[in-house]
């Protein structure tokens, strides 16, 4: 006779990336521990590090996890809880997170609920190698890094062994790695090294500010971020940085209020990057650089700082990476001290307080300092002389920043110009042009002013959607009699900023050529060796069939992405671009 029970049984499909995964399946009533144990032991893994099980399938999203080894802010131990405690039920995704280092996400998902099954883990399918745990980098060639994303070795084609080998030229990996850590000393990466691995010990971390005090008398502040998936050290030195910080805060939430001041301070940054949040030469540079260090690491750190307007660029001062490593160091003593410090952390900004983390010879002494308040500059606005003007249709406008805007014969680069695109909402009247960052916002007034003095009137309303822009007009529109007035949504500002008087590079470029490959010839003359590339891209094409370019996506993913990339660039003459439509399309 049958003995019914009511145990149940999951089918859990557990992936460890794209083509790599098993069919497993488990008692219900089982630990998590347990499964966490049957998982590693799927792909190969050795059981040592922290690691923990999010149930709503989100990373580092504590309202539905468990954890090995919690702290004690956390009640949820994966040796208390079982599967069907876990909330396992059919068709429920999750995440199982192994080493809070290198973070080796496994995604899951359950398959179906079943009656019968055995006492143990059932393994029904196993698709894909397992990824290597601790790759050996030490017998790294170039082989093996073309090959290790590819379900087969590469095609053994000549001509693509040419072309990628110009893509990927040793001396544009040897100028990106000088240009990245040539201010950056070995005990400051060294630091940034220290502080992921404490930072990977714990189950959850600290997002606030701190205070540290530093060598050269003065205070610094130092928070730590993982917005965007991508864990990034900030480093505020001076009460100028922290006007930076809080520019860099508030802009997120009050983007008028922020635009209206001017911040004269720097931030430094630390992020950490895996290969998959790379292009091909960075990715090359910083693993290089990790590899002549002797460094076994997953994640990479990528030093930069950021002026006002936050352009982001390398460390230049090793004045400047020697303070940020002292407080890299502070803010790793307060994450080894986690549990001792994060209410203070968490709770002192409520009252005006920051946690002060100061030297104390080879350790560190904490006591409560004051929040400072900033100093910005505020925008001031340049007054001129307007005349009386009669007042017809209604404006648009925005003042902007970035180095896009840079002409195309300007290689000071990175550069930062002002765009001024003025419309009239109605269509039918612009006043758009590009000024030098350097140039004073009296410049920019007087343009628009003598513009409208060549119209023969002022409008009635200018309309603008950023407060930097409101800050330089709020004189000069007080003075000529026109309303200024807030507008978030004006899309023709856009196509304004767009168009070719606030992008003279993109005039200069294309001017006299109706599409893409006819201003292909401009980039040819300036570089021969792109010509070159991209006639031997031609020429192998048309020599081969759509079936054996489509080969491509398997046998080399780096030469098909870079295949996919000039379609889409539309480089090609129209019988190219017709057959590599049938590979695309």
């Amino acid at each position: 006779m049958k003995v019914r029970t009511n145990k149940k049984y999951a089918v859990i499909s557990v992936s460890a990336g794209t083509g790599c995964y098993r069919h497993v399946k488990v008692p219900l009533n089982k630990k998590l521990s347990w499964f966490a144990d049957v998982i590693l032991d799927l792909f190969e893994f050795d059981n040592d590090h922290l690691y923990a099980f999010f149930m709503n399938n989100r990373l580092w999203d504590d309202s539905d996890a468990y954890y090995f080894q919690p702290d004690d802010y956390f009640s949820r131990n994966v040796e208390k809880y079982k599967l069907s405690e876990a909330g396992i039920t059919d068709k429920k995704q999750f995440k199982f997170l192994f080493d809070f280092g290198d973070e080796w996400v496994f995604q899951c998902k359950v398959l179906r609920i079943e009656n019968d099954g055995k006492d143990d883990a059932e393994l029904l399918r196993s698709v894909g190698e397992p990824p290597e745990q601790y790759p050996d980098y030490d017998d790294w060639d170039e082989e093996e890094f073309w090959d290790e994303d590819n379900d087969s070795s590469r095609a053994d084609n000549e001509d693509v062994d040419n072309i990628i080998d110009h893509l990927f030229e040793e001396n544009a990996v040897e100028a990106a790695e000088e240009e990245l850590y040539s201010c950056v000393s070995d005990s400051l990466y060294n630091a940034a090294l220290e502080f992921n691995r404490v930072k990977g010990s714990r189950k959850t971390y600290i997002d606030d500010l701190i205070a540290v005090k530093l060598s050269n008398g003065s205070t610094g502040y130092i928070s730590y971020s993982e917005d965007g998936n991508i864990p990034t050290v900030y480093f505020f030195p001076g009460i100028e940085g922290f006007d930076m910080y809080k520019a860099m805060e508030e802009n997120f939430h009050d983007n008028k209020r922020i635009n209206e001041v001017e911040i004269a301070g720097v931030a430094y940054a630390c992020s950490y990057f895996s290969k998959d949040n790379l292009d091909e030469i960075t990715y090359e540079a910083l693993r290089n650089y990790a590899v002549r260090k002797e460094h076994n690491i997953r994640k990479f750190p990528l030093f930069s700082q950021h002026f006002t307007m936050f352009i982001p660029t390398a460390i230049d001062e090793k004045e400047s990476g020697d303070l940020f490593e002292e407080a890299l160091r502070a803010l790793t003593f307060v994450f080894k001290n986690f549990s001792k410090y994060s209410n203070a952390v968490r709770e002192w900004p409520q009252f005006g307080k920051l946690l002060y983390v100061i030297p104390d010879g080879q350790n560190f002494r904490t006591e409560e300092t004051e929040m400072p308040e900033p100093v910005y500059f505020a925008i001031e606005s340049p007054e001129i002389k307007t005349n009386k003007l009669p007042k017809k249709g209604r404006w648009a406008c925005e003042i902007t920043s970035s180095y896009d805007y840079a002409p195309s014969d300007f290689d000071d680069t990175p550069h930062l110009f002002y765009a001024l695109a003025m419309i009239r909402l109605d269509g039918k009247g612009s006043l758009n042009s590009v000024f030098d960052l350097d140039a004073e916002y009296k410049n920019i007034v007087r343009y628009i002013n003598d513009g409208f003095n060549t119209l023969g009137y002022y409008p009635e309303e200018i309309q603008v959607r950023n407060g930097f822009t409101g800050a330089i007009l709020k004189k000069f529109c007080k003075s000529a009699g026109i309303c200024l007035s807030d507008n978030d949504d004006i899309p023709e500002l856009d196509a304004a900023l767009e168009s070719d008087e606030c992008n003279p590079a993109a005039e200069e470029e294309t001017d006299g050529y109706s599409d893409q490959y006819e201003a292909r010839k401009i980039h040819e003359k300036r570089d021969p060796e792109f010509a070159a590339m991209l006639k031997s891209i031609e020429e192998m094409i048309s020599m081969m069939s759509v079936k054996e370019l489509k080969s491509f996506k398997k046998e080399s993913i780096e030469f098909w992405n870079c295949l996919k990339d000039a379609y889409e660039s539309k480089f090609f003459e129209s019988e190219i671009m017709e057959k590599l439509k049938k590979v695309f399309g």
